[in-house]
């Protein structure tokens, strides 16, 4: 893409980056809008946020400080002399902008937002390199050339404490307000180290890392970038050293250099010799954008999340070329969700998932169709039909939807199963069983399958309405019981007190027999009798002889007497349960 330059008339380069398609939405990807310094050769290099809603830099080369407001309008003030080498800004306590200079006396300067400079002499031999507003209300620099961290207050007081104590730490780098109330800076080494505001130093060792670039992060860890082995990594206010995040090398080394927390949650860094911005997520999740192959935004350096919610850099260019600031909107569409799970089958569909960073909302997809959204990562699907169904989810935030998670089928089944029983044998048709039961359930499931069903319940204890409850459960965990009424009487009735009307019969006529019975479980349900002319009790099937009826306590029967000679009659009992009594035995005689 060609820039076209009109003297020191302000250009504007804006790279529309390509757009990935996902199978339902397109990727919303940052646009990049490039700007370019109305001094040739400036050298910009660090850039901060200022009181006045605009974003102040440096420009090292041309020994001036540089303004940008959202818009793209830039200023620049000339310092008091040329060769100062401005290199790191930081907006102080007292709302100007102070910065470091690099020269071979070095100094840190002080302007406010109306283009005044004071400048303050530090120590010989100082470089400051970087510097940020402490939690005391001074700011706190890195002192290269003393190889010591230095304070200075806002009337200009320096005070340095020096590294020397620690043998391994040497030439501070970039350093940063941490979380914790102290102050964090990255050595030239491989250490980082906190200072309290009473100059206290614990070192950290992260080697083989070689820590460069150093910012909190949003969750609570420093996040810093390794210059030499091109990568990321965190590292938590007690010095546990969080995953290395390695940036993908397609050809020469990136060199991630400045890092910044974004608006969107993540962490922000240049990459000094590929002219991209890196993206990663705490949860390391990693992206990258070009900002521009032109020589005037090569050497990118200077990172700051704007107050406009875009990240904005600078570049120093090439020797000889005006400098690049560049703004990459945050507006990116988040990554899809992963490790999409759910049980199946299951009474209602219950997803879960890894939750995106920068995702505001999920949308969850049936069968291809959206059917709702949730802020957090699950959702339970509760207007499924019954039967099997596809899923798969979506991050969602302003700025578009991500492509789709991984795909999952669940088994929805919500109604339950069906059980019923058997009595092995069958009772009777008064309900009875007079032998011990066997209760055998038998369940079914047409949807998710028998889980558990009941087994066969043996039933032995005599008792009128003993029950049995039998139960199935499906895949899905649905239940359904059913419970087995049972009435068993194994004890024959009792039986006495044999009558018939009369023992001595001198004609023909009725005859009226009875026995008293009686039955403490099922009841009497009847009787019967045989009539012999021998004093031996019948063989015969029970249920065979002639019926007798039940009432008050006895069997009664009546029949008509023939016959010359001694008649035996004999009479038993039944219960409701089926079964027989003993015989009990009336006798008369006949006399024609």
């Amino acid at each position: 893409m060609l820039l076209r330059k009109t003297g020191y008339l302000l250009a504007t380069l804006v790279i529309f980056l390509g757009l990935y398609a996902s199978p339902r939405a397109a990727y919303a990807n940052p646009v990049v809008t490039g700007y370019l310094t109305p001094t040739v050769d400036a050298g910009a290099y660090n850039i901060t946020n200022g009181p006045d809603g605009a974003m102040w830099f440096t420009e090292e080369r041309a020994s001036k400080i540089g303004r940008i407001d959202t818009s793209g309008t830039i200023t620049e003030y000339a310092l008091p002399s040329a060769g100062l080498l401005p290199y790191a800004i930081a907006l102080g306590p007292d709302g100007a902008l102070w910065f470091t200079e690099v020269a071979a006396t070095g100094k840190v300067g002080r302007i406010t937002v109306s283009g005044s400079v004071t400048q303050f002499s530090l120590p010989p031999n100082a470089l400051a390199t970087s510097i940020v507003t402490g939690p005391d209300g001074a700011l706190w620099f890195t002192d290269y050339g003393n190889n010591a961290i230095g304070r200075i207050t806002i009337s200009g007081v320096v005070t340095e404490y020096s590294l020397a104590p620690f043998p391994n730490a040497f030439g501070p780098q970039r350093i940063t307000a941490g979380p914790d109330g102290a102050l964090w800076f990255s050595d030239g080494s491989d250490n980082v180290i906190r200072i309290t505001t009473a100059g206290e130093m614990t070192i950290y060792s992260v080697y083989p890392h070689e820590p460069l670039g150093i910012t909190s992060g949003p969750d609570g860890r420093l996040w810093l970038t390794d210059l030499n082995h091109n990568g990321v990594f965190s590292i938590s206010t007690t010095g546990e050293v969080g995953p290395y995040y390695s940036i993908p090398v397609p050809g020469t080394p990136k060199h991630p250099a400045m890092i910044v927390t974004g608006p969107d949650g993540a962490l922000w860094f240049t990459e000094s010799s590929a002219n991209a911005v890196g993206r990663i997520t705490t949860a390391g999740s990693l992206s990258e954008y070009p900002i521009s192959s032109l020589a005037e935004y090569s050497g990118l350096w200077g990172i700051v999340a704007g107050p406009d919610g875009a990240i904005w850099t600078v570049s120093g260019g090439a020797t000889g070329t005006q400098s690049g600031i560049s703004r990459i909107t945050t507006d990116i569409s988040p990554t899809a969700p992963a490790d999409l799970t759910a049980t199946t089958p299951a009474q209602t569909p219950s997803l879960s998932w890894t939750a995106v960073s920068g995702a505001t909302s999920y949308s969850v997809y049936r069968d291809g169709s959206n059917v709702g959204s949730s802020t957090v990562a699950s959702y339970a699907d509760t207007t499924a039909a019954d039967g099997a169904h596809s899923y798969y989810v979506t991050s969602v935030n302003g700025s578009g939807e991500s492509g789709h998670s991984n795909e999952i089928s669940v088994l929805r089944d919500s109604a339950k199963p069906t059980i019923s029983y058997a009595l092995s044998p069958s009772p009777n048709t008064a309900g009875w069983n007079n032998a011990n039961v066997t209760v055998t359930f038998t369940c079914n499931d047409t949807l998710s399958g028998i889980a558990t069903c009941t087994s066969p319940v043996a039933v032995n204890t005599q008792g009128a309405n003993q029950t049995v409850t039998g139960t199935a459960v499906d895949n899905a965990g649905n239940t359904m019981s059913t419970t087995a009424t049972i009435k068993l009487d194994k004890t024959v009735p009792g039986i006495s007190a044999a009558t018939v009307q009369t023992g001595l019969i001198i004609f023909v006529g009725n005859q009226t027999v009875s026995a008293t019975t009686s039955d403490s479980l099922s009841g009497i349900g009847g009787g019967e009798y045989f009539l012999t002319t021998t004093n031996t009790a019948p063989t015969a099937v029970p249920g065979t002889g002639t019926s007798m009826a039940y009432g008050a306590g006895k069997i009664t029967a009546s029949f008509s007497a023939s016959g010359n000679g001694i008649h035996y009659v004999w009479m038993r009992s039944r219960d409701a349960a089926g079964n027989w009594s003993a015989f009990v035995r009336a006798s008369y005689r006949v006399i024609l």
